[in-house]
């Protein structure tokens, strides 16, 4: 008999008998804090990066002023929409974290 006793396959056992540690864990205050904050976050940054390439503001700081050629880059209409997709993208995560908090744990 090897040490430690028989060993038993794994699904010998109902569900029922199944030993404390293999249940799953419910969830934990800092897990639900922790989407809660990255929801918060992504909404930010998402909201951030949507509406302010297409601000006033947008042409008039240091990266702009660096180079012509970068100039023509920041203010093309092009790097604005590549920079608001960004920002839908992190709103997306942010909605898709809070309905699965909402919804709850998977059992």
């Amino acid at each position: 008999m090897p040490l430690g006793g028989p060993k038993i396959p794994v699904g010998a056992l109902p569900a029922t008998e199944m030993p404390a540690n293999n249940k799953p864990q419910g969830h934990r205050w800092y897990r639900i804090l922790a989407r809660v904050l990255l929801a918060v976050f992504c909404a930010e940054v998402g909201g951030f990066l949507l509406i302010l390439p297409w601000h006033e503001t947008w042409s008039q700081n240091l990266f702009s002023g660096t180079s012509a050629q970068w100039y023509v880059v920041w203010t093309s209409p092009y790097f604005r929409g590549a920079v608001s997709g960004i920002g839908l993208v992190n709103l997306y995560i942010s909605l898709v974290e809070l309905s699965q908090l909402i919804r709850g744990p998977k059992t």
